[in-house]
């Protein structure tokens, strides 16, 4: 659920696929990046589902988000071009991360 219900947000993608190079298609890494910026940001990805009306509180949050599951030899693979891509096009606070 995407609800934001405290100042950080914690989530588990799972499903990483062999037959993909990534784990993921590039898209679907594209639009968890996205939504890990909007978290972060204090916004509500407008496309995940939440329990009750999500509203956003325009207050920064630290995200916390695991690749598990799926194809797991690939998912180092994934969470490293998921850090690259919020990396590399979120400019300013949203973009911290821990490697």
């Amino acid at each position: 659920m995407a609800d934001l219900t405290a100042d950080f947000v914690y989530v588990r993608i799972m499903g990483t696929k062999e037959a993909e190079p990534l784990g993921y298609r590039e898209t679907v890494l594209a639009d968890w990046a996205q939504h890990a910026r909007d978290w972060a940001r204090g916004k509500v990805p407008h496309d995940l589902n939440a329990i009750s009306p999500s509203k956003a509180d325009d207050v920064p949050h630290d995200v916390y988000l695991y690749v598990i599951n799926g194809h797991k030899i690939l998912n180092p693979t994934a969470a490293r071009n998921l850090i690259n891509q919020v990396r590399h096009s979120a400019p300013g606070p949203a973009a911290h991360h821990r490697s």
